[in-house]
């Protein structure tokens, strides 16, 4: 990474990515300023619908980060003199990253500036995919693991990572997104949870509980299908991944605070970040 880029980069990632830049900072030198770049710009992206008060605004600074990633094939060697987008920008070209994932997640963001709910399960997933799951998949090939030539299982880790992770952020900001007038969660029976909020509070805890169980599948089903997955691949997987390590103590997090209410969640403690993940790292976890 160039040294201009080292400082907004690290106070981006670790402002706005906090779990992928503890991860980042446990990994080998050599794929530890890559991933910081990624997260940086993952983090930047997802935090727009908080910083603005009308969609458009947010839809503007979306197509900013869309154009950007346009420009990524179009003129690979072209700054924008943004150091975040740039630092990432030398990753893709250098590593010769996919630049559909980053396509994707721009373009999945501007359902959250909107209050209109996931009326399909179908479409959440594809939400929480892009969010997500392409991240990680870049995050894989940072570390070694590429989608082309992964084996099924390794395709599997990566999909069920982003799923467990994106229900999971999507949980933490329930409150936000209420305040919105939005309800994240996909609702197919056309019952609104947000309206007549007492009398709504059991149908809440039931979706939200129900959404709690999917991510602990999802985030199993990631934790076995590395296990599962080719030798050569466990370890960039493991490092890739890793922030799922933290899932099962957000949801003892979302459970005790009691997330259907609505209220505003405490967030996890720097130290207890620290220690799950270092702990993940030494025992070779997920």
């Amino acid at each position: 990474m160039k040294p201009e880029f080292i400082e907004p980069v690290f106070d981006a990632a670790k402002s706005h990515a906090r779990d992928r830049y503890l991860s980042a900072l446990l990994c080998p030198a050599h794929e530890r300023d890559d991933l910081l770049a990624l997260a940086a710009v993952v983090g930047e992206i997802e935090r727009i619908p908080a910083l603005v008060s009308e969609p458009l605004l947010g839809e503007i600074r979306l197509q900013w980060w869309a154009d950007w990633v346009e420009s990524l094939e179009s003129a690979p060697d072209a700054t924008t003199g943004n150091p975040i987008a740039d630092a990432l920008g030398d990753v893709i070209r250098e590593r010769g990253l996919p630049i559909a994932p980053m396509r994707e997640l721009c373009e999945a963001r501007i359902s959250d500036l909107y209050a209109d709910p996931f009326e399909r399960t179908e479409a959440y997933a594809q939400y929480l995919s892009a969010c997500e799951t392409g991240p990680y998949q870049l995050a894989a090939a940072i570390c070694g693991q590429t989608q082309t030539d992964a084996s099924h299982a390794a395709k599997q880790a990566t999909a069920n990572a982003g799923r467990a992770t994106g229900g999971m952020r999507v949980l933490m900001k329930l409150a936000f997104f209420a305040a919105r007038g939005r309800w994240p969660l996909p609702i197919e029976n056309q019952i609104d949870p947000l309206a007549n909020a007492a009398d709504n509070q059991s149908l809440r805890q039931t979706i939200i509980r129900d959404e709690m169980q999917h991510v602990r599948k999802a985030a199993r089903d990631a934790t076995n299908a590395i296990r599962a997955a080719d030798a050569n691949e466990r370890t960039p997987l493991r490092r890739a991944l890793r922030p799922i390590a933290l899932i099962e103590t957000y949801l003892t997090l979302l459970e005790t605070q009691e997330s259907w209410s609505l209220r505003p969640m405490k967030d996890l403690s720097p130290l207890s970040r620290v220690w799950i993940l270092g702990k993940a790292r030494v025992l070779s976890q997920p």
